[in-house]
């Protein structure tokens, strides 16, 4: 296994058909795992007949290079390591890591979103927090994710994001359902075992960035979101979520990159927003891909919302995670016209402030908006910075702090 392995990502070795397997087995018969005299045909295999068998229109992944492997050597090898690692001892390691009765380790809110469904966050109490910190940090790499993820990684933006898909012909914009909460507990633990832990703490370190909860807790939702959260899955609001969501989406990554660079296409994605641009812009071929596109991200195990689908052509206003494309990066008018109206209240004294909410608070939630506007039109956004250091409504708040 290690030398097939070697040859074969194990993405790719767990998709190789009965006969390929037999093939490459008989071009390495000095490895002796079976009699040289006996015939190695594929019905010698039978347990490769679990193996699910993938039909031929879903392989546009033939352009691809095959999947690397992680480049990773884990340091943990055994539970008590692991709990050694983490701080915990093996029963702090086995209460974390399993949901005990009568108690939970998430605190849950529920969110409203349109069309009835409820956006769910999981925020894990503050020692579980701790360890999936530390898991972070120590024990998942850095920058094993795919190339063409720009949401959660070091160096990269919504703003990366964007700049890809700037002054572009067209642009075919995909969400994809349930980014977090889709992606179950066997998922997370293969993406451990892929990594080179072994299966004992790839177990429990997918078991601590999991979440599950009871009926109890998600009364009101609807059934089919209550069903989904009853089952371990990637929680919403864990800190080792993002980074385990783009390790689990590096194979839809390759493929869909491979088909938009057959197509003569710019693809990358940002969380669960995957966008592909054209030079020509034509409409036409866009739809006529979105049929296979849709396909390749269903056979990777995510499910896409079709409501969300969007073809922008140049003729139209061009948005990317909420920045305008169509020359360069720019805040939307009606955003910076908002914005602008904001600050000239700010500047006259007549500011708006949340009820119950700190005028201070109130003001930094101003300053960031501004920054995120000097990251894209830095003239217009110190502009506005600028009148509001006139005003001396920063210096004011300074002085406050102080």
């Amino acid at each position: 296994m290690e030398a097939l392995l070697a040859e074969y990502p194990a993405s790719s070795a767990a998709r190789l058909s009965a006969e390929a397997l037999a093939a490459w087995m008989s071009a390495h018969r000095d490895r002796q795992w079976l009699p040289a005299a006996a015939p190695l045909r594929a019905p010698h295999l039978p347990f490769l007949l679990a193996l699910p068998a993938k039909p031929k229109r879903w392989l546009i992944e033939s352009a691809a290079a095959p999947m690397p492997r992680l480049d990773f050597r884990p340091t943990v090898q055994s539970l008590p390591a692991l709990a050694a690692h983490l701080g915990l001892s093996l029963g702090e390691l086995d209460w974390l890591r399993a949901r005990c009765r009568g108690h939970s380790h998430y605190r849950l809110r529920l969110i409203p979103r349109p069309m009835g469904r409820m956006r769910i966050l999981e925020i894990p109490k503050q020692r579980l927090k701790q360890v999936q910190r530390a898991i972070l940090r120590d024990l998942l790499p850095a920058e094993a994710c795919s190339e063409h993820a720009h949401g959660f990684v070091p160096g990269r933006s919504a703003l990366s994001h964007a700049r890809l898909h700037c002054a572009r012909g067209g642009l075919l914009q995909l969400d994809l359902r349930d980014w977090f909460a889709g992606i179950a507990l066997p998922r997370v633990r293969a993406v451990f075992v892929d990594l080179g832990y072994p299966m004992p703490v790839a177990n429990a370190l997918a078991q601590l960035c999991t979440a599950r909860h009871d009926s109890v807790s998600l009364a009101g939702l609807p059934s089919a979101q209550r069903m989904q959260a009853r089952d371990r899955h990637l929680p919403q609001g864990a800190p080792t979520s993002p980074a385990l969501a783009n390790l689990c989406a590096r194979g839809l990554d390759r493929r869909l990159a491979a088909y938009a660079a057959a197509a003569g296409w710019r693809y990358s994605r940002y969380a669960d927003d995957l966008v592909f641009s054209s030079e020509l812009g034509c409409s036409d071929d866009f739809r006529r891909a979105l049929p296979t596109i849709e396909r390749v991200v269903r056979d990777e195990g995510f499910a896409p919302n079709p409501s969300k689908t969007r073809i922008q052509s140049q003729g139209q206003r061009q948005r990317v995670t909420g920045i305008v494309t169509n020359a360069r990066p720019a805040l939307a008018r009606e955003d910076f016209d908002r914005l602008k109206a904001e600050v000239h209240a700010w500047c006259c004294g007549r500011e708006r402030v949340i009820d119950g909410e700190d005028r201070q608070l109130s003001l930094q939630r101003l300053l960031g908006r501004i920054g995120w506007l000097r990251q894209l039109q830095p003239a217009r956004g110190d502009r506005l910075l600028a009148r509001l250091r006139t005003a001396g409504i920063t210096q004011r708040f300074d002085r406050h702090d102080r």
